[in-house]
Protein backbone atom coordinates (compact mmCIF):
# COMPACT_ATOMS: atom_id res chain seq x y z
CA UNK A 1 0.00 0.00 0.00
CA UNK A 2 1.84 3.41 -1.34
CA UNK A 3 0.55 6.71 -0.53
CA UNK A 4 0.40 8.87 -3.81
CA UNK A 5 -0.24 12.15 -2.21
CA UNK A 6 0.75 12.87 1.44
CA UNK A 7 0.35 16.60 1.21
CA UNK A 8 -3.52 15.78 1.39
CA UNK A 9 -5.54 16.39 4.08
CA UNK A 10 -6.83 12.86 3.55
CA UNK A 11 -4.84 9.71 2.40
CA UNK A 12 -4.52 8.50 -1.57
CA UNK A 13 -3.58 4.73 -1.30
CA UNK A 14 -2.24 2.64 -3.95
CA UNK A 15 -2.91 -0.95 -3.04
CA UNK A 16 -1.94 -3.96 -5.21
CA UNK A 17 -4.94 -6.09 -2.78
CA UNK A 18 -8.34 -5.59 -1.52
CA UNK A 19 -7.22 -6.39 2.09
CA UNK A 20 -5.08 -3.99 2.62
CA UNK A 21 -8.31 -1.42 2.22
CA UNK A 22 -10.15 -3.95 4.77
CA UNK A 23 -7.13 -4.07 7.49
CA UNK A 24 -7.15 -0.03 7.19
CA UNK A 25 -10.97 0.24 7.74
CA UNK A 26 -10.40 -1.71 10.83
CA UNK A 27 -8.19 0.09 12.25
CA UNK A 28 -10.79 3.35 12.36
CA UNK A 29 -13.39 3.92 15.15
CA UNK A 30 -16.03 3.49 12.66
CA UNK A 31 -19.30 2.15 14.15
CA UNK A 32 -19.88 0.35 10.87
CA UNK A 33 -19.53 0.47 7.05
CA UNK A 34 -22.52 1.12 4.45
CA UNK A 35 -21.90 0.36 0.76
CA UNK A 36 -23.25 2.27 -2.04
CA UNK A 37 -22.97 1.15 -5.38
CA UNK A 38 -24.35 0.67 -9.17
CA UNK A 39 -25.67 -2.46 -10.83
CA UNK A 40 -22.29 -2.95 -12.14
CA UNK A 41 -19.93 -2.38 -9.54
CA UNK A 42 -22.30 -4.46 -7.14
CA UNK A 43 -21.92 -7.02 -9.34
CA UNK A 44 -18.36 -7.66 -10.52
CA UNK A 45 -16.61 -5.13 -7.52
CA UNK A 46 -18.23 -5.33 -4.29
CA UNK A 47 -18.32 -9.51 -4.22
CA UNK A 48 -14.25 -9.03 -4.12
CA UNK A 49 -14.50 -7.80 -0.28
CA UNK A 50 -18.38 -7.64 0.80
CA UNK A 51 -18.69 -10.83 2.00
CA UNK A 52 -15.40 -9.89 4.46
CA UNK A 53 -17.94 -7.48 6.64
CA UNK A 54 -19.80 -8.56 9.19
CA UNK A 55 -23.30 -7.31 9.03
CA UNK A 56 -22.89 -4.27 6.78
CA UNK A 57 -25.34 -2.79 4.25
CA UNK A 58 -25.17 -2.05 0.63
CA UNK A 59 -27.22 -0.26 -1.57
CA UNK A 60 -27.62 -0.17 -5.28
CA UNK A 61 -28.25 2.89 -7.69
CA UNK A 62 -28.52 2.80 -11.20
CA UNK A 63 -25.38 3.65 -13.39
CA UNK A 64 -25.57 6.57 -15.91
CA UNK A 65 -24.65 10.36 -15.89
CA UNK A 66 -28.36 10.79 -16.52
CA UNK A 67 -28.57 8.85 -12.46
CA UNK A 68 -26.64 11.61 -11.13
CA UNK A 69 -29.86 13.62 -9.39
CA UNK A 70 -31.42 15.20 -6.68
CA UNK A 71 -33.95 12.57 -6.85
CA UNK A 72 -31.70 9.86 -6.98
CA UNK A 73 -30.04 10.68 -3.21
CA UNK A 74 -33.56 10.42 -2.29
CA UNK A 75 -33.71 6.90 -1.62
CA UNK A 76 -30.09 6.87 -0.51
CA UNK A 77 -31.00 9.35 2.61
CA UNK A 78 -33.77 7.20 3.26
CA UNK A 79 -32.10 3.85 3.27
CA UNK A 80 -28.98 5.79 5.60
CA UNK A 81 -32.16 6.72 8.07
CA UNK A 82 -33.69 3.06 7.81
CA UNK A 83 -30.84 1.32 8.70
CA UNK A 84 -29.93 3.92 11.62
CA UNK A 85 -26.92 5.05 10.45
CA UNK A 86 -24.81 7.07 12.51
CA UNK A 87 -22.52 10.13 12.17
CA UNK A 88 -19.76 7.38 13.02
CA UNK A 89 -20.79 4.65 10.19
CA UNK A 90 -18.81 5.21 6.88
CA UNK A 91 -20.35 4.99 3.50
CA UNK A 92 -18.06 3.29 1.21
CA UNK A 93 -18.72 4.47 -2.38
CA UNK A 94 -17.87 1.92 -4.94
CA UNK A 95 -18.16 2.82 -8.56
CA UNK A 96 -17.10 5.51 -11.28
CA UNK A 97 -17.58 9.11 -11.28
CA UNK A 98 -21.26 9.47 -10.86
CA UNK A 99 -21.03 6.70 -7.50
CA UNK A 100 -18.34 8.75 -6.29
CA UNK A 101 -20.18 11.95 -6.77
CA UNK A 102 -23.97 11.14 -6.08
CA UNK A 103 -22.18 9.11 -2.60
CA UNK A 104 -20.06 11.79 -1.34
CA UNK A 105 -22.60 14.64 -1.65
CA UNK A 106 -25.30 12.45 0.28
CA UNK A 107 -22.65 11.29 3.06
CA UNK A 108 -21.59 15.26 3.26
CA UNK A 109 -25.52 16.14 3.93
CA UNK A 110 -26.79 13.38 5.49
CA UNK A 111 -27.00 14.19 9.52
CA UNK A 112 -24.88 17.46 8.28
CA UNK A 113 -22.30 14.65 7.57
CA UNK A 114 -20.93 10.89 7.91
CA UNK A 115 -17.65 9.95 6.61
CA UNK A 116 -17.08 8.38 3.43
CA UNK A 117 -14.30 6.62 1.35
CA UNK A 118 -13.86 6.69 -2.31
CA UNK A 119 -13.40 3.31 -4.25
CA UNK A 120 -13.21 4.44 -7.69
CA UNK A 121 -13.37 1.78 -10.33
CA UNK A 122 -13.27 3.32 -14.03
CA UNK A 123 -9.97 5.01 -15.20
CA UNK A 124 -11.75 8.23 -15.26
CA UNK A 125 -12.79 8.18 -11.27
CA UNK A 126 -9.03 6.83 -10.35
CA UNK A 127 -6.91 9.88 -11.96
CA UNK A 128 -9.72 12.48 -11.60
CA UNK A 129 -13.27 12.75 -9.67
CA UNK A 130 -12.16 10.37 -6.65
CA UNK A 131 -9.37 13.11 -5.55
CA UNK A 132 -10.39 16.82 -4.49
CA UNK A 133 -12.90 16.73 -2.17
CA UNK A 134 -15.38 17.79 -4.92
CA UNK A 135 -18.94 15.75 -4.22
CA UNK A 136 -22.19 16.87 -6.05
CA UNK A 137 -25.58 16.11 -8.68
CA UNK A 138 -26.25 17.86 -11.62
CA UNK A 139 -29.66 19.67 -11.58
CA UNK A 140 -31.64 20.00 -15.05
CA UNK A 141 -29.14 18.68 -16.40
CA UNK A 142 -26.92 21.35 -15.80
CA UNK A 143 -23.43 19.60 -14.84
CA UNK A 144 -22.50 18.98 -10.96
CA UNK A 145 -24.87 22.47 -10.12
CA UNK A 146 -25.47 21.25 -6.40
CA UNK A 147 -22.78 20.07 -4.54
CA UNK A 148 -19.85 20.82 -1.74
CA UNK A 149 -16.02 20.61 -1.00
CA UNK A 150 -16.25 17.86 1.44
CA UNK A 151 -13.39 15.36 2.50
CA UNK A 152 -13.30 11.53 1.90
CA UNK A 153 -11.67 10.12 4.99
CA UNK A 154 -9.56 8.23 1.80
CA UNK A 155 -9.50 7.31 -1.57
CA UNK A 156 -8.54 3.47 -2.59
CA UNK A 157 -7.20 2.69 -6.23
CA UNK A 158 -7.15 -0.59 -7.18
CA UNK A 159 -6.04 -0.92 -10.63
CA UNK A 160 -7.17 -4.60 -10.79
CA UNK A 161 -10.81 -3.19 -11.03
CA UNK A 162 -9.92 -1.76 -13.97
CA UNK A 163 -9.76 -5.23 -15.90
CA UNK A 164 -13.90 -5.31 -15.54
CA UNK A 165 -13.97 -2.54 -17.82
CA UNK A 166 -15.00 -1.85 -21.31
CA UNK A 167 -12.23 -0.57 -23.64
CA UNK A 168 -15.15 2.07 -23.94
CA UNK A 169 -14.52 3.17 -20.42
CA UNK A 170 -10.91 2.88 -20.04
CA UNK A 171 -10.37 5.34 -22.82
CA UNK A 172 -12.42 7.78 -21.33
CA UNK A 173 -10.27 7.80 -18.68
CA UNK A 174 -7.49 8.72 -20.99
CA UNK A 175 -9.24 12.43 -21.26
CA UNK A 176 -8.36 13.30 -17.79
CA UNK A 177 -5.39 12.04 -18.47
CA UNK A 178 -4.42 13.98 -21.42
CA UNK A 179 -5.23 17.15 -19.64
CA UNK A 180 -3.27 16.91 -16.92
CA UNK A 181 -0.25 16.33 -19.45
CA UNK A 182 -1.23 19.70 -21.35
CA UNK A 183 -2.07 21.90 -18.41
CA UNK A 184 1.12 20.24 -16.71
CA UNK A 185 4.06 18.17 -18.12
CA UNK A 186 4.44 18.96 -21.59
CA UNK A 187 7.11 16.25 -21.75
CA UNK A 188 4.64 13.52 -20.19
CA UNK A 189 2.14 14.96 -23.11
CA UNK A 190 4.65 14.00 -25.71
CA UNK A 191 5.41 10.41 -24.18
CA UNK A 192 2.10 9.50 -24.70
CA UNK A 193 2.03 10.23 -27.91
CA UNK A 194 4.72 8.44 -28.88
CA UNK A 195 3.73 4.98 -26.68
CA UNK A 196 1.47 2.72 -28.45
CA UNK A 197 -1.69 2.03 -26.83
CA UNK A 198 -1.08 -1.63 -25.87
CA UNK A 199 2.29 -0.31 -24.12
CA UNK A 200 0.80 2.24 -22.12
CA UNK A 201 1.36 1.62 -18.35
CA UNK A 202 -1.68 2.79 -16.72
CA UNK A 203 -0.50 2.83 -13.18
CA UNK A 204 2.07 4.95 -14.16
CA UNK A 205 -0.67 7.20 -15.36
CA UNK A 206 -2.99 7.12 -12.51
CA UNK A 207 -0.24 7.78 -10.18
CA UNK A 208 0.95 10.56 -12.42
CA UNK A 209 -2.53 12.41 -12.36
CA UNK A 210 -3.30 11.82 -8.78
CA UNK A 211 0.08 13.78 -7.99
CA UNK A 212 -0.44 16.24 -10.46
CA UNK A 213 -4.07 17.07 -9.58
CA UNK A 214 -3.44 16.64 -5.78
CA UNK A 215 -0.32 19.34 -6.22
CA UNK A 216 -2.66 21.88 -8.13
CA UNK A 217 -5.61 21.11 -5.17
CA UNK A 218 -3.21 22.19 -2.63
CA UNK A 219 -2.56 25.57 -3.93
CA UNK A 220 -6.47 26.53 -4.04
CA UNK A 221 -8.58 24.02 -2.38
CA UNK A 222 -12.44 25.95 -3.34
CA UNK A 223 -11.40 26.53 -6.93
CA UNK A 224 -10.82 30.45 -6.28
CA UNK A 225 -7.77 30.62 -8.75
CA UNK A 226 -5.19 28.11 -10.27
CA UNK A 227 -7.56 24.67 -9.29
CA UNK A 228 -9.56 25.92 -12.66
CA UNK A 229 -6.75 25.14 -14.90
CA UNK A 230 -8.27 21.84 -13.88
CA UNK A 231 -11.04 22.75 -16.07
CA UNK A 232 -9.02 22.25 -19.51
CA UNK A 233 -11.42 21.13 -22.02
CA UNK A 234 -14.79 21.36 -19.62
CA UNK A 235 -16.08 24.39 -20.62
CA UNK A 236 -16.72 22.76 -23.91
CA UNK A 237 -17.38 19.28 -22.77
CA UNK A 238 -19.55 19.96 -19.73
CA UNK A 239 -22.04 21.89 -22.08
CA UNK A 240 -21.84 19.13 -24.62
CA UNK A 241 -22.53 16.35 -21.85
CA UNK A 242 -25.66 18.18 -20.92
CA UNK A 243 -27.35 18.97 -24.20
CA UNK A 244 -26.59 15.28 -25.38
CA UNK A 245 -27.98 14.02 -21.98
CA UNK A 246 -31.34 16.31 -22.57
CA UNK A 247 -31.64 15.92 -26.34
CA UNK A 248 -30.06 12.86 -27.45
CA UNK A 249 -30.78 10.84 -24.49
CA UNK A 250 -29.97 7.64 -27.32
CA UNK A 251 -26.56 8.52 -27.91
CA UNK A 252 -24.80 8.38 -24.65
CA UNK A 253 -21.45 10.28 -24.21
CA UNK A 254 -19.52 9.49 -21.86
CA UNK A 255 -17.56 12.88 -19.20
CA UNK A 256 -14.03 11.93 -20.77
CA UNK A 257 -15.67 11.36 -24.29
CA UNK A 258 -17.07 14.81 -23.81
CA UNK A 259 -13.91 16.32 -22.39
CA UNK A 260 -11.95 15.18 -25.31
CA UNK A 261 -14.15 16.93 -27.58
CA UNK A 262 -14.06 20.21 -25.42
CA UNK A 263 -9.91 19.34 -25.28
CA UNK A 264 -9.69 19.93 -28.67
CA UNK A 265 -11.97 23.16 -29.11
CA UNK A 266 -9.81 24.85 -26.70
CA UNK A 267 -7.50 24.09 -28.08
CA UNK A 268 -8.63 25.47 -30.97
CA UNK A 269 -9.22 28.89 -29.45
CA UNK A 270 -5.79 28.73 -27.87
CA UNK A 271 -4.56 28.30 -31.51
CA UNK A 272 -6.78 31.59 -32.75
CA UNK A 273 -5.49 33.69 -29.88
CA UNK A 274 -1.79 32.62 -30.80
CA UNK A 275 -1.40 30.84 -27.26
CA UNK A 276 -0.41 27.54 -29.14
CA UNK A 277 1.22 27.03 -32.48
CA UNK A 278 -0.29 25.15 -35.47
CA UNK A 279 1.85 22.20 -34.70
CA UNK A 280 0.86 21.96 -30.65
CA UNK A 281 -2.89 22.05 -32.22
CA UNK A 282 -1.80 19.30 -34.69
CA UNK A 283 -0.11 17.42 -31.96
CA UNK A 284 -3.50 17.58 -29.43
CA UNK A 285 -5.54 16.70 -32.42
CA UNK A 286 -3.75 13.74 -33.32
CA UNK A 287 -3.57 12.26 -29.86
CA UNK A 288 -7.19 12.73 -28.94
CA UNK A 289 -8.27 11.20 -32.65
CA UNK A 290 -6.11 8.32 -31.95
CA UNK A 291 -8.72 7.53 -28.34
CA UNK A 292 -12.14 9.32 -29.49
CA UNK A 293 -14.76 9.90 -32.26
CA UNK A 294 -16.20 13.00 -32.46
CA UNK A 295 -20.08 12.75 -31.47
CA UNK A 296 -22.57 14.07 -34.26
CA UNK A 297 -24.54 17.17 -33.43
CA UNK A 298 -26.14 19.71 -35.63
CA UNK A 299 -24.84 23.25 -36.85
CA UNK A 300 -28.02 25.27 -35.21
CA UNK A 301 -27.64 22.88 -31.99
CA UNK A 302 -24.56 25.04 -31.72
CA UNK A 303 -26.63 27.97 -30.13
CA UNK A 304 -28.15 25.83 -27.65
CA UNK A 305 -24.81 24.11 -26.63
CA UNK A 306 -23.35 27.82 -26.22
CA UNK A 307 -26.29 28.60 -24.18
CA UNK A 308 -25.55 25.48 -21.59
CA UNK A 309 -21.97 27.41 -21.34
CA UNK A 310 -23.25 30.11 -19.54
CA UNK A 311 -24.36 27.94 -16.33
CA UNK A 312 -20.97 26.87 -15.90
CA UNK A 313 -19.38 27.47 -12.60
CA UNK A 314 -16.53 29.70 -13.81
CA UNK A 315 -18.69 31.92 -15.20
CA UNK A 316 -18.71 35.87 -13.79
CA UNK A 317 -21.17 38.43 -14.89
CA UNK A 318 -23.01 36.56 -17.55
CA UNK A 319 -19.44 36.30 -19.20
CA UNK A 320 -18.52 32.90 -20.33
CA UNK A 321 -14.84 32.43 -19.33
CA UNK A 322 -12.36 29.46 -20.58
CA UNK A 323 -9.21 27.53 -18.97
CA UNK A 324 -6.69 27.58 -22.31
CA UNK A 325 -3.82 26.92 -22.94
CA UNK A 326 -0.46 28.86 -22.78
CA UNK A 327 1.52 26.80 -24.87
CA UNK A 328 1.91 22.88 -23.80
CA UNK A 329 2.46 22.27 -20.38
CA UNK A 330 0.84 25.67 -18.89
CA UNK A 331 -2.35 26.97 -18.95
CA UNK A 332 -4.36 30.67 -17.87
CA UNK A 333 -7.45 31.02 -16.56
CA UNK A 334 -10.73 33.02 -17.09
CA UNK A 335 -10.13 33.86 -20.75
CA UNK A 336 -13.66 35.48 -22.27
CA UNK A 337 -14.02 34.39 -25.26
CA UNK A 338 -16.66 35.94 -27.91
CA UNK A 339 -19.70 33.78 -29.02
CA UNK A 340 -18.79 33.84 -33.05
CA UNK A 341 -15.54 31.90 -32.07
CA UNK A 342 -16.97 29.75 -29.51
CA UNK A 343 -19.32 28.88 -32.53
CA UNK A 344 -16.58 28.38 -34.48
CA UNK A 345 -14.57 26.16 -32.57
CA UNK A 346 -17.39 23.62 -32.46
CA UNK A 347 -17.12 23.69 -36.20
CA UNK A 348 -13.83 23.28 -36.24
CA UNK A 349 -14.38 20.02 -33.95
CA UNK A 350 -17.39 18.75 -35.76
CA UNK A 351 -15.05 19.35 -39.28
CA UNK A 352 -12.53 16.86 -37.75
CA UNK A 353 -15.61 14.00 -37.72
CA UNK A 354 -16.55 14.57 -41.16
CA UNK A 355 -13.01 14.10 -42.12
CA UNK A 356 -12.62 11.23 -40.62
CA UNK A 357 -15.64 9.64 -42.72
Amino acid sequence: MRQLAPKLTYPVFLIDDLSELLSWIKEQPFSGIRILADENTAQFCVPKFHRKFADNEQFKIISGEHNKTLEACVPVWTWLGDTLTSRNHCLLNVGGGVVGDLGGFVAATFKRGVPFIQVPTTLLAMVDASVGGKVGIDFRHYKNQIGAFAHPKSVFIFPGFLETLPIRELRAGLAEIIKHHLIADKDAFFNLIETPEEEINLIQLIEHSIKTKASIVLQDEQEQSIRKVLNLGHTVGHALESYFLAHHPEQSLLHGEAVAVGIIAEAYLAYVMKLISPTELDNIVSLILRYFVIPVWQSFEDEDIIQLMYHDKKNKSHTILFVLLDGLGKARIDIPVEKWLIMESLRFAQSLRESEQ
